[in-house]
């Protein structure tokens, strides 16, 4: 909710409104990106003929059985050795049961599968070190609509903000079962769940998680000078990100705008973090 106490001593500069948790206030800054999600799931077939699934079947046995006629797995349930297994994985599919899936092989981005556009969030975020034993200062998200994207920005004008910051993460997080990060297995989502347990909030990000940067690498690794989401964005991608803003230098510009309040030193950072997640959501079809 937008807050009506008195007037924050902090910025409120931005083209968007304060935001009040139970902890305190941080800042939302809220857009409409004019293009849609070009991302669809893929029907899934695939998985009720993908004999690998069932234990105990390799690439050799797959091929010797389909040579017999056994091309899907319902056709697999009446096989002496392979069948009970096989209902175990008919059932996985029809319930959904990610993890289980996940043990069987399939990968987390065919996983997307079951789900729908709106399903999704791409987040990133912005710190003030490497090491999670300091504060974040920006959480973006970007979510898909019918024929646009919509980004939102929950940002710490001060320190001290940041408790209700994650707060009001957290509630946005919530409300879509998927996540879609760069590197955010190793980095986005630890360094989040470990901010919030430092403000002893007891919540964590359970969300199906696909982190795009080891396909990137599988798939790019030979063709790119390195695979980070810059580099990927520029070159595949064709964004031409033109002064956008080193990310090492991110820190140091936060740390100054809390000592000055000044606007103009944190909006750059605000459009970096905008174009990760662009890209993210560009790049997320030639993927998965």
């Amino acid at each position: 909710m937008t807050s009506t106490a008195m007037p924050s001593p902090f910025c409120c500069d931005f083209d968007g409104q304060e935001r009040t948790t139970a902890s305190g206030t941080c800042f939302a800054v809220e857009r409409i990106i004019k293009e849609p999600l070009q991302w669809k799931p893929a029907a899934l077939d695939w998985l009720d003929s993908d004999l690998e699934l069932v234990y105990g079947i390799g690439p050799q046995t797959s091929a010797k059985l389909r040579a017999a006629g056994y091309t899907r797995l319902d056709q697999l349930l009446d096989h002496p050795r392979f069948g009970p297994d096989a209902a175990r994985t008919l059932e996985e599919i029809r319930e959904r049961n990610i993890l289980a899936l996940l043990n069987r092989g399939v990968r987390d981005a065919d996983l997307l599968s079951f789900y729908k556009q709106q399903h999704l969030v791409f987040m990133d975020i912005e710190t003030t070190s490497l090491y999670n034993t300091q504060p974040l200062f920006l959480i973006g998200m970007l979510f898909a609509e019918d024929d646009h994207l919509v980004l939102k920005q929950f940002f710490a004008r001060h320190y001290c903000e940041e408790k209700a910051l994650i707060e009001q993460a957290y509630q946005e997080l919530a409300a879509v079962p998927v996540m879609v990060t760069y590197n955010g297995r190793s980095f986005d989502a630890p360094y989040l769940n470990a901010r919030a347990a430092a403000h002893r909030l007891e919540i964590r990000v359970h969300h199906i998680h696909l982190d795009l940067l080891p396909h990137t690498r599988r798939k790019y690794r030979s063709s790119l000078p390195n695979c980070r989401l810059h580099t990927v964005g520029e070159t595949l991608l064709g964004m031409d990100r033109g002064d956008d803003i080193p990310g090492d230098l991110i820190p140091s510009l936060y740390h100054d705008f809390v000592q000055t309040q000044n606007p103009d030193l944190i909006r750059s950072v605000l459009e970096h973090n905008a174009m990760d997640l662009i890209s993210l959501a560009r790049i997320l079809p030639d993927l998965a």
